[in-house]
């Protein structure tokens, strides 16, 4: 008998590893998508979360984290530079956002959904940190365990392909439009410049329709008032309420609610701020793109170009009352 005989199978944990890199990369993949399905719900919570205080950066910040994570998710699917860049890559970002979620638990009051799988699976930063370490301890352990040869010799065209795939998908699929005061500014200026304007596709004429009840919703003919309000949002209540008393001193007045939300809830919504608008319920990507930092946002139109508009940091009830007034005459 050879006393030097060895271990029939000499990587008897391959498997397993396998499943580690498939467990890893799926969660991160899920993690990017999920954000993807509700993107501008994702740029609130990093401004919710005072990451950043400008949403414009937000934007950036939200789809670079999604690019990031997609390209972290496809890399556990290769086996080239994963010890000497993915696994400690993964470990400095897992690590990042669970000292961010600890700073979140131990310095503020923010107890709501953390964003890690979008509104998809709400978690809160404690449940977050718990699901953060476990994959930290995996990643570690692949680290330490994966016998994967770093083959540096080789191009890196697969994982230069596996970059620019997600930056391209995000950026064109996901663009970033936000309606700003800049925005509306240069607007103005391009439109006065030119003195045509008016032949211009509004950006609100993607709400006009008739709805099934026969309600008609038409945000680019003559002025209007349009309100893009959460119906979860306590603050979209409260100036909803005193829209509906502007409402009752200027009958004249129209405007109309672009709600985040469910339908069901709308009846709620009117109910508890005895009010009664016009209103379509409209998907999260478009409501995004319509408001600044967060909900409520009230903009004033004139055949679909915008004249003004609040947020709830400005907003002035005297301020609107003067000037649907002056529209009015």
């Amino acid at each position: 008998m050879n006393s030097d005989a060895t271990t029939i199978n000499p990587k008897p944990n391959l498997r397993l590893i396998q499943f580690g890199r498939g467990i890893v990369g799926i969660l991160f993949l899920f993690s990017a998508v999920s954000k993807l399905m509700s993107v501008g719900q994702f740029e609130i919570i990093i401004l919710q979360q005072h990451i950043i205080d400008n949403r414009l950066i937000a934007a950036y910040l939200a789809r670079g984290v999604i690019i990031l994570e997609l390209f972290l998710g496809l890399s556990f699917f290769q086996n080239r530079y994963l010890k000497s860049l993915i696994y400690p890559a993964t470990f400095i970002v897992i690590s990042l956002f669970t000292l961010h979620l600890i700073y979140l638990i131990t310095f503020t009051e923010y107890s709501e959904n953390c964003g890690c799988f979008g509104e998809l699976i709400k978690m809160s930063p404690a449940e977050s940190v718990a699901k953060n370490i476990t994959l930290l301890i995996i990643v570690i352990l692949l680290w330490l365990k994966d016998d994967c040869i770093n083959s540096k010799k080789e191009k890196p065209l697969l994982l230069i392909s596996f970059a620019l795939l997600p930056i391209i998908i995000v950026l064109l699929a996901f663009p970033i439009n936000i309606i700003t005061k800049s925005t509306v500014e240069e607007a103005t200026v391009s439109d006065n410049s030119n003195g045509r304007g008016r032949e211009k596709i509004s950006k609100f004429s993607i709400f006009n329709q008739t709805k099934p009840d026969g309600t008609l919703i038409e945000l680019t003919t003559d002025n209007c008032l349009a309100a893009f309000f959460s119906l979860e949002c306590d603050h979209c209540k409260e100036i909803s309420e005193i829209m509906g008393d502007l409402s009752l001193r200027i009958p004249e007045m129209r405007m109309y609610c672009m709600f985040l939300g469910k339908e069901e809830q709308v009846a709620g919504f009117f109910e508890e701020t005895y009010s009664n608008f016009p209103y379509l319920v409209i998907n999260p990507f478009e409501f995004f793109n319509f408001i600044g930092n967060a909900p409520p946002r009230i903009y004033s139109l004139s055949d679909g170009e915008i004249l003004k508009f609040w947020d709830l940091d400005d907003f002035d009830i005297d301020e609107i009352e003067n000037h649907v007034r002056s529209m009015s005459q």
